[in-house]
């Protein structure tokens, strides 16, 4: 983090572009793009979230900054399949906005 706040204030004072990432960033970026290109897929996300927890319900979904807590892709698909039925009930439709007010926990 101080890294990151060094380059936007070395930027600023030169007038330089400000770069959202730092050189080691931005040389790794480059390097993962050296592999093989993969197709674009046609899933939309939801259906993507929705493979992972059916290949990989154990493995982490969700990380809080700490490291204190966390949640698997079955908690976390299970959770939000609860969340649509509540929506739902309360006269969510398809391609509605929704908005949800997120507490501390």
């Amino acid at each position: 983090l101080e890294d990151r706040f060094l380059q936007i204030l070395n930027s600023m004072m030169h007038g330089n572009k400000l770069d959202p990432l730092l050189d080691e960033e931005k040389s790794q970026v480059l390097e993962w793009a050296k592999g093989e290109v993969q197709p674009i897929r046609e899933e939309c996300l939801h259906e993507l979230f929705e493979n992972q927890a059916r290949a990989h319900p154990e493995a982490i979904a969700l990380l809080d900054n700490c490291g204190r807590d966390s949640m698997t892709y079955g908690e976390l698909d299970r959770r939000s399949d609860k969340l649509a039925v509540e929506l739902q009930r309360r006269g969510a439709k398809a391609n509605m906005f929704v908005g949800l007010l997120m507490g501390d926990k």
